[in-house]
């Protein structure tokens, strides 16, 4: 005999696969930048660049912002490209097609955890001297914040409201609500 299962019951493995395919989509880009960021200085400092480069006279602060800005403006091409897969893949599984204000509010989700992480790694490298330091660190970091995002959950609902201010989360998808108008806010309560 087949079982029958409530209409919620039935509802949940579809939001969490959508949690999981907008979490990859949203998650692929911050990975991408903690790797990249990781090299800033310590990758310089491991292949002799940096000395070169602090023998001119530019202010050490330039060169780390010059790097940093280069790389954010390099860098949202591949955050639109990552939006635009991601649209085209719900569009053909037949979810639907999202307003413009949803797009551009997970561009600014997007874009808020890049710099956050991009800063986060650019600071262990500057403490560190070898890039896969600053890189495991930074992973480290965002595997904790990812856990407890996904943790608070379970936790009663006073614990939850007060421990997800600490969480990136929470900010980024306060920017985007912002820019979207609350329709992003929606698909990223479950990210």
């Amino acid at each position: 005999l087949p079982i029958s299962y409530p209409e919620s019951v039935t509802a949940v493995p579809a939001v969490i696969a959508l949690m999981f395919f907008v979490c990859g989509f949203v998650m692929f880009p911050a990975l991408i930048s903690i790797i990249h960021a990781g090299n800033f200085i310590a990758g310089d400092q491991e292949k002799g660049v940096l000395l070169l480069l602090a023998s001119k006279p530019l202010q050490r602060w330039k060169i780390i912002a010059a790097k940093y800005l280069s790389f954010l403006v390099a860098f949202i091409p591949l955050i639109l490209a990552s939006l635009g897969l991601m649209y085209l893949l719900i569009w053909a599984m037949g979810i639907g097609q999202a307003p413009g204000g949803v797009f551009w509010g997970f561009f600014v989700w997007i874009l808020t955890l890049v710099i956050v992480y991009t800063s986060i790694a650019t600071l262990f490298s500057s403490m560190t001297r070898r890039p896969m330091e600053a890189i495991l660190a930074t992973l480290i970091l965002f595997m904790v914040w990812i856990t407890v995002d996904f943790i608070m959950v379970y936790l009663p609902k006073n614990i939850a409201d007060v421990l997800s201010l600490f969480t990136l989360s929470y900010h980024a998808q306060t920017f985007s609500s912002y820019i979207s108008g609350g329709q992003a806010i929606s698909l990223m309560l479950y990210t």
